[in-house]
């Protein structure tokens, strides 16, 4: 027998059925879909995004304006792509509500900055009828040596807490946007299956071989079994030509 002429006269993509076949495996419940906590990357997205509405409805009920009507779209995004399994929307979700964030912080950090309005009281910024400029100025200096302390022990505290509370709000948007990225991820391995498995499962008409000896399963018969025969068909067909000559 001639293993390589016999080789060379199957298609190559036929020997390769089972490789191809191996290498499309989807696992839904693999750990590179899992978290670090062990939920699955679905359940942990749709966990973030259900937190996500609470906490923008609560926002809108305390303290309503028209401009924060551009989050309702956003968040109708969101839901068709985490709730619906669809990446294209989760991907576009992921794009515009990192944006709408990073937006909101530059906005939040601007006004944080801001100088705050001096209020114009007689009593602190201008002496009173009775008190000369002498006694006003010393009364103006402990002030000062006074807001000093203030500032060196209730605004270092103050201060720590903001930075804390603005890290913990970092860290907590970076991990969501990564469960939203791996779902995307996911969603993508899975539609690359699906679209493999219906690949593979499509009649392959081979030239050489009669009618009833194509690739194309029967009924009950497995992919690799009709793919044997095929084989089969061809070395039986070498055979014959080996014996003819």
């Amino acid at each position: 027998f001639h293993e390589n002429s016999t080789r060379d006269s199957i298609p190559r993509g036929l020997l390769s059925v089972s490789r191809k076949q191996r290498g499309a495996g989807f696992n839904a419940n693999d750990e590179k879909y899992h978290t670090c906590c062990g939920a699955h990357v679905t359940s942990c997205a749709r966990f973030f995004l259900g937190f996500y509405i609470f906490g923008i409805t609560l926002d809108l009920l305390r303290d309503f304006h028209l401009v924060k009507l551009i989050i309702i779209p956003i968040i109708f995004i969101g839901v068709i792509g985490v709730f619906a399994e669809q990446r294209l929307p989760l991907i576009a979700f992921i794009i515009i509500d990192t944006a709408y964030a990073i937006a909101l912080a530059i906005v939040t950090a601007l006004g944080l900055l801001q100088p705050s309005t001096r209020q114009n009281s007689s009593d602190r910024d201008y002496p009173s009828r009775n008190q000369d400029d002498r006694s006003f100025r010393q009364q103006q200096e402990g002030r000062s040596h006074m807001s000093t302390w203030n500032w060196s022990a209730t605004s270092v505290i103050n201060l720590a807490l903001t930075a804390c509370f603005w890290a913990f709000l970092a860290i907590s948007l970076i991990w969501k946007y990564f469960i939203f990225w791996k779902m995307a991820e996911y969603l993508k391995d899975r539609k690359k299956a699906i679209k493999s498995a219906r690949k593979y499962r499509e009649p392959t008409h081979i030239a050489s071989a009669p009618k009833d000896e194509r690739s194309h399963p029967a009924y009950g018969e497995s992919e690799m079994e009709a793919a044997q025969k095929v084989i089969d068909y061809h070395n039986s067909h070498e055979v014959t030509m080996e014996i003819l000559t």
